[in-house]
């Protein structure tokens, strides 16, 4: 199992960064053979859940304080 953590910076949100960043992440996933992908946020952060969910990430289990998604 790989962790990777990220963030965009106060200033360069609302541009579509992270959004392209998850798409180049589970297109390099995917090329590497990668079936199920999951990532997880803390329950407070909105804007990163409204970003998994428009991806179509499904919400599957808490971790903690955590909501976890995952992609197939």
């Amino acid at each position: 199992m790989l962790g990777l953590g990220m963030a965009v910076r106060n200033g360069f949100r609302n541009l579509g960064i992270g959004t392209e960043i998850m798409k180049t992440l589970v297109r390099q996933a995917q090329g590497m053979g990668l079936k199920v992908l999951t990532l997880s946020t803390f329950v407070t952060n909105e804007r990163a859940i409204h970003v998994y969910e428009k991806k179509s990430w499904v919400f599957t289990d808490w971790k903690y304080s955590e909501k976890v998604f995952q992609k197939r």
